[in-house]
């Protein structure tokens, strides 16, 4: 392909910017690994100073010309097939973050956030359910045993968890007690508390069918994330939500 003597599309095959400094071009090909199109640049074709890359991201290029930072949209073109593509695990965990910001704006109990969230890939996974499995054998308690191996077949789990707060909401008595303070007293947990923990799982569920994401809401992996202290001393109370996608949802017909 060749460049205007103004103005040029480019790509990374043909562009002398891109290809002469020795540490743009692997950096380039980096990219070209994490995403199945062929970057190109739009690039001004001043060479009387040498440009170099300074950084990209996904979409945009930034260079480096005469001090000056010059920021380069790219043109996405696709220059394969991919055929029977499953979602690869960096696509899973951008939906898990949407999934996870549904749930922030649930609504809440007089507007007060006591929402924790958290993504366990990896290793993180795999301890949990691990605990999940301990806890099976030490309390006799068989589905934890077959939910672990439901999490170790997710790509990602999601873990919602919610601080103990009183409201302070007179007349209430909710929880049972007949005021906030003696419920303070008893270490008990508002029930403002698990009632927006419930809301913020159950927008976090409904934004997981809109992509068309299977899920499931697991108790006994929030159960093993409290023993963990995953989320911390100050969180209650826990649930997870492991998310695959697969031909068939793992989560039923257990």
């Amino acid at each position: 392909m060749r460049c205007s003597p103004k103005l040029g599309r480019v790509s990374h095959h043909s562009c002398p910017i891109l290809g002469e400094h020795p540490k743009s071009l692997p950096l380039v090909k980096r990219l070209l690994k994490l995403t199945p199109i062929v970057p190109a640049a739009i690039v001004p074709l001043d060479m009387s100073a040498p440009w170099r890359l300074k950084h990209f991201n996904m979409l945009n290029l930034v260079f480096t010309h005469n001090g000056q930072d010059q920021y380069k949209k790219f043109f996405r073109e696709v220059e394969m097939i991919c055929l029977d593509q499953e979602m690869r695990p960096e696509e899973l965990l951008e939906a898990a973050k949407m999934i996870c910001m549904a749930a922030r704006t649930a609504p809440k109990g007089r507007g007060l956030d006591f929402l924790k969230t958290a993504i366990l890939t990896g290793e993180d996974k795999a301890k949990l359910a691990a605990r999940m499995r301990d806890i099976a054998k030490r309390d006799n308690l068989a589905f934890f045993e077959r939910d672990a191996g439901n999490v170790e077949q997710a790509g990602v789990l999601l873990l919602f968890g919610t601080r103990a707060q009183p409201l302070g909401l007179n007349g209430c008595g909710f929880c049972g007690r007949a005021s906030c303070g003696d419920l303070a007293t008893d270490g008990g947990l508002c029930a403002f508390n698990s009632g927006d923990l419930g809301i913020a799982v159950g927008s976090a569920a409904s934004r997981a069918a809109d992509l068309r994401i299977d899920n499931r809401i697991l108790y006994s992996a929030g159960k093993a994330a409290l023993e963990l202290g995953i989320m911390g001393e100050d969180v209650r109370m826990i649930l997870g939500m492991p998310l695959s996608v697969s031909g068939k949802s793992p989560f039923f017909d257990r």
